[in-house]
């Protein structure tokens, strides 16, 4: 096996559950019965048995030392309780899957000081996920943002965006943001990075002038949300059926045949792409009136869903008001305020 710092600290993490697992006293009867259809740890059968009935009451415990799996690297921890250190990343110990809730406050710290650092690379940077939606706890930062794309000599846009890519190498240098080793993003579309004051994961997603409006709607959320927005309204969303929403833009078809082939196969060689570089545009084109970033939840969906098409266009008047006192949350206003 090849030797590394990740392997090293494995086989210490091992090491450390057999010494503990030798200190405790030996199972009772009950857990001697339950081992048997369970494979454990020892040189014989009845260490073995020992180790594995062990095991598993310590793992039935909600609050003991117990199996963890780290949710950054990956290791398997034992012995150590939610917050300790992993012994490889060295991250906060918690369960994979488990979300660490952030302050909203402390988050928007975090994502004003991003924005102010690549304001200069970038037309657009605006704040999205569960942050833009009000939430008071949020478990990552999400921002949408519009780069200077790179052109080449006769002035054609590139795919490429220079100037970003210097700026976020910047942050990383001097810790801002690590590269999240756990969840590989980096692509060009979206890259998932670390927040390291906030041990809490940030992401860029990657717009152009043409997608800006769609990708910030459904980046905001929440799911059950953007799902309904990008799902044909043949099986119960928004979705024109004659629409899609493919490779990040949406497009229109020539049928709705021709829609659920592209769909399908996420080929865009009959559409025609419509431009939405803005979040009204896009819900303009969804025959939906423009909600609020808090509004934007199952229960919306719901009633959106229970109106006629006419009706929907209709309820643009009610989100008047809610438009007119809503104040697009975008890091360049965080920074401004934050002046």
């Amino acid at each position: 096996m090849k030797v590394t710092a990740k392997n090293v600290a494995i086989a210490r993490q091992q090491a450390a559950k057999r010494d503990w697992l030798a200190g405790l006293p030996l199972p009772t009867q009950a857990e001697r019965d339950e081992a048997e259809t369970y494979r454990g740890l020892g040189e014989d059968e009845e260490t073995q048995r020992r180790h594995t009935a062990a095991w598993n009451a310590v793992m039935r415990q909600s609050d003991g030392p117990g199996a963890w799996r780290c949710a950054w690297c990956g290791v398997r921890v034992w012995g150590r309780r939610r917050g300790e250190p992993c012994g490889c990343c060295e991250r906060p110990l918690r369960r994979e899957g488990e979300e660490r809730m952030i302050e909203r406050e402390a988050a928007l710290r975090v994502a004003s000081e991003v924005a102010t650092r690549l304001r200069p690379a970038c037309e657009k940077v605006a704040l999205a996920g569960s942050l833009r939606r009000g939430k008071d706890q949020v478990h990552d930062i999400e921002i949408v943002i519009q780069p200077h794309f790179d052109t080449n000599l006769l002035g054609e846009r590139l795919v490429s965006y220079g100037e970003l890519d210097a700026v976020i190498k910047g942050l990383v240098e001097d810790g801002t943001l690590s590269l999240d080793t756990q969840v590989l993003r980096n692509g060009r579309k979206l890259k998932r990075f670390i927040a390291n004051a906030l041990d809490a994961p940030f992401e860029f997603y990657i717009a152009s002038a043409r997608n800006f409006g769609a990708i910030h709607t459904i980046r905001t959320g929440d799911k059950d949300f953007s799902r309904a927005l990008v799902t044909s309204v043949e099986i119960g969303g928004f979705m024109p059926a004659t629409c899609a929403q493919i490779k990040g833009s949406l497009w229109q078809f020539p049928s709705a045949m021709y829609a659920q082939a592209a769909r399908s196969a996420a080929e865009t060689s009959n559409g025609t792409v419509i431009p939405c570089p803005t979040e009204k545009e896009y819900f303009a084109a969804l025959g939906l009136p423009w909600i609020a970033p808090e509004d934007r939840h199952q229960e919306t969906v719901r009633n959106l869903l229970a109106m006629s098409p006419k009706a929907r266009l209709a309820a643009n008047d009610g989100f008047a008001s809610r438009l007119a006192k809503e104040r697009e949350r975008t890091l360049d206003t965080l920074a401004t305020k934050g002046k």
